[in-house]
């Protein structure tokens, strides 16, 4: 890990995070690009909505697979090559997408997109918890997070825009080309990250994954990780529903709810982690909790608003459920040791993989819909504040755990 706080240092600090900041737009922008260009891909390959839902989840299952078994090797090769390999893959997937003749050759390479993707970003996680130091991690961690809002500001516009005016497979080539310039950035400017001799059998890598994922001192990160998720991706799926069909706006209206709340989360984003870094991950956790508790409470259950006071409320929403993330993230990469961090960040990105498939499902299970409106979205939210409680109990033991650690490190 980079040491001090020279002028040097910190502009390098601020490369890297750019660099790595750069793989996770094209990483995010190709699993949401989806589902906003849902009525193309039905109409062109012919497919009900249960094949596209098939479509739309498989990037997020194969991830949470691929995740899982990415910690049996994470801590065994250099993880700038191995950045740049799965990068290389992505982006070869990526492009079979944009070539891809039939629904099922498209399903594969969205799955392939998946395998890779899914092991880039915990990949980006700990090249972070390796070169920016802890008292500057919070702030780092804002910035790499605030690309999903980046993403929802600038690469969905952008892609959809592409996509109706040459068709929806130049989307994928857009995505694709991006990526590559990122790779190449990255192996110019990123540095090597050696990791220290790992050679172990099939049996004694299978041993540590388990050891990882069932480590008492560990368990707590990952239970507060997939809460928090599962908490927000109870209500993500259907806030342009709920907009369209309760809160009365138009279909063409939509994409102010993302410009907006994306632009205000980029910014956002980057404040909580300063304060993170000033004050202390659980002095922002509680506000940001509490404070989405509300903004969930509104959104779930308003209806026929101006858009504009929508846009208040959506906004607060975006920011706060991003927002409450940040300090639990700057708490869950100090949880590892040095020598578990690959492999542990690999099962940590698994299990928020899964929560946030499991979000929706349960979520569908709860709301129905009729002609005219979308009904118990409410209970959703209630469910999504009740997940956000339970959480807090999982997040001061990782606390307690984290400064347990700290303090028989300085004896």
């Amino acid at each position: 890990m980079l040491k001090g706080s020279s002028k040097d240092q910190l502009f390098k600090e601020k490369v890297y995070i750019s660099l790595l900041t750069g793989v996770q737009i094209f990483n995010i922008l190709d699993f949401v690009i989806i589902l906003p260009m849902g009525p193309m891909l039905m109409r062109y390959f012919s497919i009900s909505p249960f094949e596209f839902a098939a479509l739309a989840s498989s990037y997020s299952f194969s991830s949470a697979i691929v995740s899982f078994l990415y910690s049996s090797f994470a801590d065994k090769y250099d993880r700038k090559k191995l950045l740049l390999t799965c990068l290389a893959g992505f982006i070869l997937a990526t492009f079979i997408c944009a070539i891809a003749p039939t629904y099922i050759s498209f399903l594969g390479a969205r799955v392939i997109a998946g395998i890779f993707g899914g092991v880039l970003t915990p990949c980006v996680y700990a090249i972070i918890a390796e070169l920016i130091p802890f008292e500057r991690r919070g702030k780092a961690l804002g910035t790499v997070m605030a690309s999903f809002s980046l993403t929802s500001v600038l690469g969905i516009p952008t892609g959809l825009w592409i996509a109706d005016t040459y068709g929806w497979r130049h989307a994928f080539h857009f995505i694709g080309a991006g990526a590559t310039v990122v790779f190449f950035f990255n192996i110019y400017f990123l540095p090597l990250i050696p990791q220290a001799p790992f050679n172990l059998k099939s049996r004694e890598i299978l041993t540590r994954i388990i050891k990882i994922a069932i480590n008492k001192d560990y368990r707590s990160a990952f239970i507060s990780i997939f809460l928090m998720a599962f908490s927000g991706f109870l209500l993500f799926p259907f806030i342009a529903p709920y907009a369209v069909k309760n809160v009365g706006i138009q279909e063409s209206e939509l994409k102010f709810i993302y410009l907006v709340g994306g632009i205000f989360t980029i910014f956002a984003s980057k404040f909580t982690g300063i304060l993170t870094d000033k004050f202390g991950s659980l002095r922002l956790f509680f506000p940001t909790l509490f404070l989405s508790f509300i903004s969930i409470h509104l959104y779930t259950t308003i209806e026929n608003i101006s858009l504009s006071t929508l846009l208040i409320i959506s906004t607060s929403f975006m920011v706060l459920i991003n927002a409450r993330f940040i300090p639990v993230m700057k708490l869950i990469t100090e949880c590892p040791n040095a020598e578990d961090r690959g492999s542990f960040m690999g099962f940590l990105m698994s299990v928020r993989n899964l929560a946030s498939g499991a979000g929706p499902l349960v979520a569908g299970l709860i709301i129905t819909e009729t002609s005219e409106s979308l009904e118990n979205f409410n209970y959703s939210g209630y469910l999504s504040i009740f997940i956000g409680l339970i959480a807090i109990y999982f997040v001061l033991k990782m606390n307690r755990y984290i400064g347990s650690k700290q303090n028989a490190s300085t004896d």
